[in-house]
């Protein structure tokens, strides 16, 4: 039996793919570049947020950038179901 997909998915696998495909050179280049300061550089874990003892909300670091694991991992549904309410700390 053949499983007929969605408009939506279907639409999904081709803007993935399109960018996947667009993208890839220049996430591979990037990612190249930025080796010497990956190996070379602070670790995150020196990125001790300030806590501010009057507030409720807490610091939060955001790493990294839009990407497929986005989509895999369900990151940002897992962020909407956290009950996260924000940040007190802004650059």
């Amino acid at each position: 039996m053949v499983e007929k997909k969605s408009t939506a998915k279907i639409i999904e696998e081709v803007f993935y793919k399109n960018t996947y495909e667009k993208y890839y050179d220049d996430w591979i280049r990037n990612f190249a570049l930025n080796l010497d300061n990956i190996w070379n550089g602070n670790s995150v874990r020196e990125l001790i947020p300030k806590q501010n003892k009057n507030s409720k909300l807490s610091p939060a670091i955001i790493i990294g950038k839009r990407g497929p694991s986005i989509h895999k991992y369900r990151h940002l549904d897992l962020l909407a179901k956290s009950n996260y309410e924000g940040t007190n700390n802004l650059l």
